[in-house]
């Protein structure tokens, strides 16, 4: 049987812009650390996953904020070059 998994956007290692639906006072990035391809809980399609640190920027210097687990392809943007 073959299983078909779409491409992830985001490679492991890379640092994106983290969207998200809470307002947040400071821009937060992602050091993305690991990615996975699961069924996440209560749905019934699998999805990939990032997990990572969390960086916010203060006083115009990135600085560690927390960690990062489950965070969806939506919620995440590329950084513009």
């Amino acid at each position: 049987m073959w299983l078909f998994r779409p491409k992830p956007k985001f490679d492991v290692g890379q640092l994106v812009h983290l969207i998200s639906v809470l307002s947040m006072v400071s821009p937060r990035y992602m050091s993305i650390r690991r990615r996975r391809w699961i069924v996440p809980n209560g749905g019934t399609t699998r999805r990939w996953v990032y997990d990572g640190t969390i960086y916010e920027v203060q006083e115009g210097e990135m600085v560690w904020a927390t960690y990062g687990s489950c965070w969806f392809e939506e919620h995440l943007a590329p950084i513009p070059e």
